[in-house]
């Protein structure tokens, strides 16, 4: 079902909600983050949606509607840059009548990268932080996760 609704959505029939790749939100100035930021400028930018592109976006549905096979894993494979933080105030204990209590204050330790892999049809995920999101990195996290599948003749990434 739920791939039958992208393709309603890439052929320019989805039904306004948030999936729908039409649908673009008007949020006001005040909601909108960064410094780069023109109001009134797109939220995304999707590509033109010509036959050419259905076709790839098609075939990529495709994959995930494949049915299970060990020896072909398709893994999805996403990453996250994050912010490292320390408190500066130790946050104060649960109390019989009262909640734990955390500071918002907190000191910048730098930034990190989380790679997230999924398998779906299996119900397998792996994470892997990295201390950035290096081409190196990269390369260490796909031999990580080909050792995970011993017997597997290729992935779909």
């Amino acid at each position: 079902m739920r791939n039958a609704l992208s393709r309603r959505a890439l052929r320019g029939k989805g039904r306004g909600g948030p999936r729908d790749l039409s649908y673009q939100p008007n949020y006001p100035a005040s909601l909108v983050f960064g410094a780069n930021r023109r109001v009134g400028a797109p939220k995304w930018v999707v590509a033109d949606l010509d036959e050419d592109y259905i076709a790839r976006m098609e075939d990529v549905l495709a994959t995930y509607e494949r049915p299970y096979d060990p020896q072909e894993p398709v893994v999805c494979l996403d990453e996250m840059p994050v912010s490292l933080h320390a408190d500066v105030r130790a946050g104060s204990a649960v109390q019989p009548g009262r909640e734990a209590r955390r500071d918002n204050e907190y000191e910048r330790c730098g930034t990190a990268n989380v790679f997230c892999a999924v398998e779906p049809k299996a119900g397998r995920h792996f994470t892997f932080s990295t201390p950035d999101r290096s081409g190196f990195e990269f390369a260490h996290v796909a031999a990580r996760l080909a050792l995970a599948y011993p017997a597997a003749r290729r992935f779909t990434w």
